[in-house]
């Protein structure tokens, strides 16, 4: 089996799982999501539904189609859509699908909590008017967490 054969199974297994998490992996943030007050679904969140899957970082500008491209040293999957409403644009190295204009707005889950990311940022926001975040995005909490932010220390929860 070659070294791209090897990738494109581990992918299909990871994506597999994460349909599956819930039910089989206690320790998954599906799993942890079951543990609060909302109801898990069998349908992926809202960042992993679209047409294609991408890799983004935390601190880069890029999407990839490739977990490994360059320097990454931890990429995180996305929709295609997803990477595009955050601002991330393609890699000019793999060249993963085009940018997808028009991909601007979403709907959250019913009861989850806002916060605001930025590209680049290795930290999310409660406010859009932190001094910090200067062109926040809104994301879910449980979408910040999933891509390893963690929260901004000048920033005060809106609770």
């Amino acid at each position: 089996m070659t070294r791209r054969m090897k990738r494109v199974f581990v992918l299909l297994l990871c994506v597999l799982l994460a349909f599956t998490a819930g039910d089989y992996l206690p320790f998954s943030s599906i799993a942890s999501a079951a543990a609060t007050d909302t109801a898990v679904t069998d349908e992926p969140p809202y960042y992993l539904q679209g047409s294609q899957l991408v890799y983004i970082t935390q601190t880069g500008k890029r999407y990839h189609c490739s977990d490994d491209c360059g320097n990454t040293q931890t990429a995180y999957l996305v929709s295609l859509e997803e990477a595009c409403r955050l601002g991330y644009t393609p890699c000019g190295r793999c060249h993963p699908a085009a940018w997808l204009a028009g991909s601007g707005s979403v709907t959250f889950p019913e009861g989850s909590e806002t916060v605001y990311f930025e590209i680049g940022d290795e930290h999310y926001h409660f406010s859009q008017q932190c001094k910090y975040c200067k062109n926040g995005v809104p994301v879910t909490l449980e979408e910040a967490l999933y891509l390893g932010r963690t929260p901004c220390a000048k920033c005060v929860p809106s609770h």
